[in-house]
């Protein structure tokens, strides 16, 4: 999804959410269900919706539309109906308006590994959140909390990989009347390296979250990333949305 340190790394949390991986995780373990104890009530009723709403999930297409700095790049489509290499197809820039950048994202895109849809699922937050959550503020109607990320953290890319929880922080938003998730925050609150020859000034995510569909799973539907800092020879500076809409099941 989102290239980052002017395209040497690629955005991901631990299951890399640049790339088509971003898999859903395994249902929470019985050790993690003890953990989730000492979570704030609310917290732990919004997780367990989510554990609901991730059992028995149907394949499902969708759309996505990618937006840089303001500017429409990318209006795509899956469906996971198809053979793997043809589930992604790109319908802007069309191969009328663009026929060797519409190539290209063909080609990139038939290389993805097919599982786009259980992607946007949001993964194990009882894992993510095993170190407990904290009440931050309320605001417009949620409660929003504050959580160290307990799991696995990456920046990858360009054939370095760098673990970088201890840099990230989360908090997450949930609605105070029917206990939903509203957002998921991922932000760093100082400069970082993540490799030595990179420094890091900015870094935020923040996934907007939804029901796929009426009863279906909570999904990622808006998505921003900004990071900015510097490499040799290059600033970086990625201001990105990704929105994902029309969430059927398929077949």
């Amino acid at each position: 999804m989102f290239v980052v340190l002017s395209r040497i790394f690629i955005l991901s949390f631990g299951l890399a959410l640049a790339a088509p991986v971003f898999a859903a995780d395994a249902l929470p373990s019985p050790e993690s269900m003890v953990i989730s104890n000492a979570l704030p009530e609310r917290v732990e009723s919004a997780l367990t919706l989510l554990d609901a709403q991730r059992t028995d999930v149907p394949r499902f297409a969708f759309d996505r539309q990618t937006y840089k700095k303001g500017a429409k790049t990318e209006i795509k489509q899956f469906d996971p109906s198809r053979a793997q290499a043809e589930r992604w197809s790109v319908s802007f820039p069309s191969i009328e308006e663009d026929p060797k950048k519409h190539a290209k994202l063909i080609k990139k895109y038939a290389g993805w590994d097919g599982n786009s849809d259980t992607a946007l699922m949001i993964p194990d937050l009882r894992k993510r959140m095993a170190g407990g959550a904290r009440f931050l503020r309320e605001a417009e109607g949620a409660e929003i909390y504050e959580f160290d990320i307990a799991d696995d953290y990456f920046l990858e890319g360009g054939g370095r990989k760098a673990e970088i929880s201890e840099h990230v922080k989360g908090e997450i938003a949930i609605n105070i009347h029917g206990n939903t998730i509203r957002w998921i925050r991922y932000y760093a609150p100082e400069h970082f390296k993540p490799i030595s020859i990179v420094k890091l000034k900015f870094y935020e995510i923040i996934q907007y979250v939804a029901p796929a569909w009426e009863g279906g799973p909570l999904v990622r539907v808006y998505e921003t990333s900004k990071v900015q800092g510097n490499a040799p020879f290059t600033r970086i500076n990625v201001d990105e949305i990704m929105i994902n809409d029309n969430i059927v099941p398929a077949g």
